[in-house]
């Protein structure tokens, strides 16, 4: 005879899986542009004027791992989104950085160098060379815009990002015999900076040999490259990287960007520093910072007491040194 029990069909357990991978990220609703299951951090932008803070969803893989998500609190601001696989363990971070397109609505400020001492390519504050155009070559597009009366560049990336300022073979630039001694130009990045954004502008040259000047801007050089605002950069062409020795045929500006986005600048030029004052000290020149620091005025600690550089009252056509003492300051003051 025989016994038996506990009769009965069964399918074998599958362990939890460690998926913890979305399928999509919804920015309200739609689905974020360029996402890749593999690729975790994303910049998403916003129009201009946008102040609504978008809401992100995630979409698991796997419809039992769980999806977390922090909501960004501000603008700009980050969302993110933590997924934790079925087996409780596995996890992974998406991350969603939101900015929005600040383009200039000022211009930069006006540059004081004296109109002698500089070589513009670009500027309304000084006189500049003739050029045979700003968009030859590349594919990105160069054109002139008009912030508050004033002219700048927008540069907008192509296929291949760069752009040639060609000045032409008979406009060619011997920054040598003009004494030349700094290269100089204003930027404003609209777009969201990130690591791996880089700002590249090439001085070429065309003599007797071809030569180089490079300035390489990112999110680590000084200045560093930074979003919604006007930024100074000038380099000393001696310390310029590439092989530009002797700069004496220069004939094009190479502009380049690289995971930026739009850029708007102003303000091309050359310069060299002005000499140091001889003596006497006449205060004279409009290129020359005289430092000039007022102290030993009232208050402990003492109080600067202005100082400024003014028009004889005797002679218009002389500059002199004014010195202010009010009551209270030191003796020595």
């Amino acid at each position: 005879e025989v016994y038996i029990d506990n009769l009965l069909f069964y399918k074998e357990q599958i362990a939890a899986t460690n998926d913890a991978t979305l399928s999509d990220i919804q920015v309200d609703g739609a689905s974020l542009p360029g996402f890749n299951p593999a690729l975790f951090n994303y910049s998403y932008e916003l129009a201009a004027g946008t102040t609504q803070i978008p809401t992100v969803t995630g979409i698991t893989n796997n419809t039992n791992a769980v999806p977390n998500e922090s909501q960004a609190t501000a603008l700009p601001g980050t969302a993110s989104i933590l997924v934790t696989a079925e087996d409780g363990v596995t996890e992974n971070t998406y991350t969603v950085k939101f900015f929005v397109n600040t383009p200039p609505d000022v211009a930069p400020a006006s540059k004081t160098i004296a109109e002698n001492d500089v070589i513009a390519i670009f500027s309304d504050d000084y006189q500049t060379v003739p050029n045979q155009g700003f968009s030859n070559y590349g594919d990105a597009v160069i054109e002139t815009v008009t912030l508050g009366g004033n002219d700048v560049l927008k540069y907008t990336p192509g296929g291949n990002t760069f752009q040639v300022i060609e000045l032409g073979a008979a406009n060619k630039l011997n920054l040598s015999a003009a004494g030349i001694t700094n290269f100089s130009f204003d930027v404003w990045f609209s777009k969201d900076i990130t690591s791996s954004s880089q700002f590249l502008v090439k001085i070429e040259q065309f003599g007797a040999s071809r030569e180089t000047g490079l300035v390489q801007l990112n999110s680590a050089s000084v200045p560093a490259m930074a979003q919604g605002q006007w930024i100074t950069y000038d380099v000393s062409l001696a310390e310029m990287a590439g092989n530009l020795t002797v700069p004496d045929a220069i004939q094009q500006i190479v502009v380049d960007i690289q995971n930026v986005g739009e850029a708007y600048i102003d303000n091309i030029y050359f310069y060299k520093e002005p000499a140091n004052p001889s003596l006497p000290i006449a205060f004279e020149s409009t290129a020359l910072n005289y430092g000039l620091v007022g102290f030993g005025g009232p208050g402990d600690p003492p109080t600067e007491i202005p100082v400024s550089i003014e028009a004889d009252p005797d002679d218009a056509n002389n500059k002199v040194l004014q010195i202010t003492k009010p009551a209270g300051s030191q003796v020595w003051a």
